[in-house]
């Protein structure tokens, strides 16, 4: 069986995504101090996700909604982009967050009274069953809420909550603070914390990170940078591979540098014509055939001795055995052999 290939980061598919950014920073509850930083955590989350190396989504697929009129007209803009969502539907939210008396998560809005937070707050779970019932491939949630009063420079009290009631199947959260905790809001400062840290992230990148700075990375990041802040860490949940999905492209990304290619074999030496006489040429032949050269002429000399002994030998006549011009005649016992003189004979 082929293996399957693992999943890698990747930006959301701009044409087929959608972005909805709501928040409350104005309130008409005495209890419910005022977050200016919240308009601008809207507006400058949507510059990042709409720019060129940002998630690659328009502007009109990106939908801001600061200080909604009321839970209608947010739910219409919900249930929208929900509905329109086939790869990538985000929703983030800035403002505070209110438990009722049973433990119920609800985020509020300009109109939410703490005491009626069931007629004038956004229940969670109304988010969330339409978070569940979007056909988008990845549905991510962010959320920087909590409720406290400036003195202390925070936006939540103990009783708020955060991540609670926020594990939803097929989405990816990422909150600003854990369950019960504060988040911070500086006063006078142009972003919350949290997203002010996110943005930092997303402009500037990291040059520790990959290419593209997927919800994992800008996890680790947060966590780190609250840390050396003294604030209270991020949480996040997800499911499947959902932290792969990248916001933006990494501004300060390193490529990897290239192993060194391998030093070429050494050439051998070439000659220019020019550069060689007559005499060189030929030191230059000595020195490339010389061994080639000694074997042939040992060679040539052991076959023309072999030549040489082989011709002498082949002209003599065996002992008692005398020559006679070109033959060899036998002579024994003092005759000769006829038709043979005795001036004429020699021996060899």
């Amino acid at each position: 069986m082929a293996s399957q290939k693992d999943p890698e980061v990747r930006l959301p598919n701009g044409p087929k995504s959608r972005a909805l950014l709501f928040g409350a920073g104005r309130f008409n509850d005495e209890r419910l101090p005022d977050l200016p930083a919240v308009e601008n955590n809207l507006a400058d989350l949507a510059e990042v996700l709409t720019s060129s190396w940002g998630a690659g989504l328009s502007s009109q697929h990106c939908v801001v909604l600061p200080d909604p009129a009321g839970v209608a007209v947010l739910g219409t803009h919900l249930e929208a982009v929900a509905r329109q969502a086939e790869d990538v539907l985000l929703v983030y939210y800035a403002g505070h967050g209110l438990l009722d008396h049973r433990g119920e998560l609800y985020l509020s809005l300009p109109q939410t009274k703490h005491d009626l937070l069931a007629w004038t707050g956004l229940p969670f779970g109304l988010l969330r069953n339409v978070l569940a019932s979007s056909a988008a491939r990845n549905r991510v949630l962010i959320i920087d809420s909590c409720f406290s009063g400036r003195a202390i420079e925070a936006m939540s009290d103990p009783v708020s909550v955060v991540t609670g009631q926020v594990e939803i199947d097929g989405t990816y959260t990422l909150t600003s603070s854990p369950a019960n905790s504060v988040s911070n809001a500086p006063e006078g400062a142009r972003h919350t914390a949290f997203t002010g840290e996110m943005l930092k992230l997303l402009r500037n990148g990291d040059p520790q990170e990959p290419e593209l700075l997927s919800l994992g990375a800008i996890y680790r990041n947060l966590r780190l940078a609250l840390h050396h802040r003294g604030l209270n860490p991020p949480q996040h949940r997800g499911t499947a591979t959902a932290d792969l999905l990248a916001l933006a492209q990494n501004r300060a990304y390193v490529p990897p540098t290239p192993a060194p290619a391998p030093l070429p074999e050494p050439a051998e030496p070439t000659r220019k014509p020019t550069e060689f006489s007559l005499k060189t040429e030929s030191k230059w032949w000595w020195k490339r055939n010389r061994a080639k050269t000694l074997a042939a002429v040992t060679s040539l000399i052991v076959v023309a001795s072999m030549i040489v002994v082989g011709s002498w030998w082949a002209g003599r006549c065996a002992p008692g055995v005398a020559r006679i011009g070109d033959e060899c005649v036998g002579v024994t016992d003092g005759f000769r052999a006829p038709g043979t003189t005795g001036t004429s004979l020699s021996w060899s």
